[in-house]
């Protein structure tokens, strides 16, 4: 199992740090993600704004996937305009969306099997995890270039223009000031000594109608040291529990060509304000699982499918790109889960490497949580040696069965330990 996960996660994820303008993204089409349907024609785009060549390029960050880049754009109209009646969302959106207050003109909803996915197509994606949703021209932004949890980004054919919208846990009772957020999303962004604000505007989700919200236009110059000059846009809102940053942006010369494709998805946005799971806590399958947000975290699915209550697997990853944990969760019979057999499997070494297994007893952890566990040595084919811990359980309550691989130089089941110690087998 450790050779299927390291090898499947660094195939899903090879993307992180190549796909970017400014955010860090993953490699993993997601094309089984529902509530993407197709809705309706979009206004014929220009000439010159072709999939293609509409794109500019990019740099990681933020982020996916996860995961993708950012965005910008300047903003002297103070108000973000409900999208015309062509682009608004359809008027059969969900209530708990919002989108039903759509305006009454709205176009109604093309049926899928009588249109192709085109570059006149606007697709809805709909997060899986948080819910939120956006609306995007196909092409150049329609598939997702993130397997990312916290962080989702949509990467055009020619890797020069992105979309990414990185989420964070933020208080719902006293929620944070627009300049708060603000100042986390500068953060980032200002480790790089070129980077500007062109135009800061506050403003009303355009989506919602209520939800404060800040648009900023902003440059990264590089243009002096031999770079390219990038421009983007980017929205700040917190709705409900979760503050989002959506960032929009391309090669400055190639922005306007791509604009109303970025803005199409700005005023798009929409988030519920009771979402399924909050960034830190994994709970969408009906299980609590805790993770480090400092960590790129991502999920993915048995061949190539989404992840789903029955099976699924989510990961988390340094900055570097190394894995560091892999949850796996399979629905079996208490009769035929056999934890010894759970162990060694994980345990199988990789045709390159060698495993020397050091540990082996129960496990007790969390809530009504009984398994075994196993620590090992991993040294690969450069014998460079590493510490991995495999902990196995089984949930009577849900019939699910779960293995929690952590790898780590020093301590892998120090690393594994607070996640392990606050899982529930049930998220209520």
């Amino acid at each position: 199992m450790i050779l299927r996960h390291r090898r499947g996660i660094w195939l899903g994820v090879a993307a992180i740090a190549a796909a970017a303008l400014i955010a860090a993204c993953g490699g993993n089409p997601n094309d089984d993600v529902e509530v993407d349907e197709f809705l309706r024609e979009a206004p014929s785009a220009p000439a010159d704004v072709v999939p293609a060549e509409a794109a500019p390029s990019e740099a990681p960050e933020p982020t996916d996937q996860p995961a993708a880049p950012e965005a910008d754009q300047p903003d002297d109209q103070p108000e973000a305009a409900a999208p015309p009646a062509d682009e608004a969302p359809p008027a059969d959106e969900e209530p708990a969306t919002g989108a039903d207050a759509a305006p009454a003109d709205s176009e109604p909803p093309l049926d899928p099997d009588e249109i192709d996915l085109a570059d006149d197509i606007v697709r809805r994606y709909q997060n899986a995890t948080y819910g939120y949703i956006l609306e995007l021209i196909c092409e150049p932004f329609c598939n997702v270039n993130s397997a990312g949890i916290d962080q989702v980004g949509f990467r055009s054919d020619t890797i020069r223009a992105l979309i990414t919208i990185a989420v964070r846990a933020a208080d719902e009772e006293n929620p944070p000031a627009l300049a708060e957020l603000e100042e986390i999303w500068r953060r980032e962004r200002e480790l790089d000594e070129s980077f500007a604000i062109l135009e800061r505007q506050e403003i009303v989700l355009a989506a919602d109608g209520v939800s404060p919200a800040l648009i900023l236009d902003w440059e990264f110059d590089r243009t002096s040291a031999g770079g390219v000059q990038e421009r983007w846009r980017s929205l700040i809102v917190q709705v409900g529990p979760i503050a989002y940053f959506v960032n929009t942006g391309s090669i400055a010369e190639s922005f306007a060509e791509v604009e109303p494709f970025f803005q199409q998805s700005l005023d798009s946005f929409l988030a519920r304000r009771n979402p399924a799971s909050v960034p830190g806590l994994y709970s969408k399958w009906e299980f609590v699982y805790p993770y480090n947000l400092d960590s790129f975290n991502g999920e993915l699915g048995n061949l190539g499918r989404l992840p789903s209550f029955e099976a699924g697997l989510f990961f988390q990853q340094a900055g570097t790109g190394q894995t560091e944990l892999v949850l796996a969760w399979d629905t079996v019979s208490e009769d035929v889960f056999d934890p010894e057999a759970a162990l060694t499997e994980a345990l199988a070494p990789p045709p390159d490497a060698q495993i020397e297994e050091r540990e082996r007893s129960d496990l007790t952890a969390g809530e009504d949580i009984t398994g075994r566990f196993a620590i090992a040595t991993l040294t690969d084919a450069e014998g460079v040696s590493s510490e991995v811990a495999v902990f196995v359980w089984y949930c009577r309550s849900s019939g699910r069965s779960f293995v929690l691989e952590s790898f780590s130089a020093e301590d892998a089941r120090a690393q594994a330990q607070p996640s392990l110690d606050a899982f529930r087998c049930a998220s209520s």
